[in-house]
C-alpha cells in the first residue's frame, strides 16, 4: 500500500478538525465525507504486510459500520455526490461482507469518474467480479488521475490477481517504475 501513515495525534488533529468544519456546516456533503474517509484512514492503518491486508479486531467492525451508516446519511444530504457512495460500498462489501456495497461502489463511479478513490475502488471491484478490461481501465484511470495510486493498483495486479504483466503494462516505459 503506497499510502503516507500519519501519527495517532495527526489523525486527531485531523479529524479534530473535520468533525469542527462538518459540525459548523452540517449540510456540506464534502465535510462529511472527509470526515469519514480520515476516520476510515485512522481505523485502517494497522496492516498485516505479509497478507497485504488491513487488521481490524471486533471493536473496530463496529467503528466501520458505524462510519459506512455516516457515510450513507452525507448520501443523502446530495443524491449526485458519487464519492460517498464509492466509499460506503467499499467498507460494506470488503469490510462487512455486504453484497449490496458493490451497488454502491458502481453508482458512486458512475456519478463521480473524476474522483481518483472512486475509480481505485470501482477497478478493484472490476478486478475481483473478473472483468479484467474494465478493471485495467479503471485502475489505469485512478493512477492518471492521482500517480500515488501506482503502488495500490501494483499491489492489485501482483497480489490481488497474481498478474505481473498488467504491472509491467502499467509500468510503461518509466525505468523508476520497473
Amino acid at each position: 500500500n503506497s499510502r503516507e501513515q500519519g501519527t495517532d495525534e495527526e489523525y486527531i488533529d485531523l479529524i479534530a478538525a473535520a468533525e469542527h468544519a462538518f459540525a459548523s456546516d452540517p449540510g456540506n456533503v464534502a465535510y462529511g465525507y472527509w470526515l469519514a474517509y480520515y476516520r476510515w484512514e485512522a481505523l485502517s492503518r494497522t496492516t498485516d504486510t505479509r497478507l497485504q491486508q488491513t487488521v481490524l479486531d471486533r471493536e473496530a467492525m463496529g467503528h466501520v459500520a458505524r462510519i459506512a451508516d455516516e457515510l450513507a446519511a452525507v448520501r443523502n444530504i446530495c443524491h449526485t455526490n458519487g464519492p460517498p457512495y464509492a466509499l460506503e460500498g467499499q467498507l460494506r462489501l470488503n469490510i462487512l461482507g455486504k453484497e449490496r456495497g458493490a451497488e454502491l461502489i458502481r453508482k458512486g463511479f458512475r456519478l463521480a469518474p473524476y474522483d481518483p478513490p472512486t475509480c481505485l475502488v470501482a477497478g478493484e471491484l472490476a478486478a475481483r467480479q473478473g472483468n479484467m478490461d474494465e478493471a485495467r481501465r479503471l485502475l489505469s484511470r485512478a493512477v492518471q488521475l492521482q500517480p500515488g495510486y501506482y503502488g495500490d493498483v501494483i499491489d492489485v495486479y501482483l497480489f490481488d490477481l497474481n498478474r505481473p504483466d498488467l504491472a509491467r503494462e502499467l509500468a510503461g516505459d518509466d525505468f523508476a517504475r520497473l
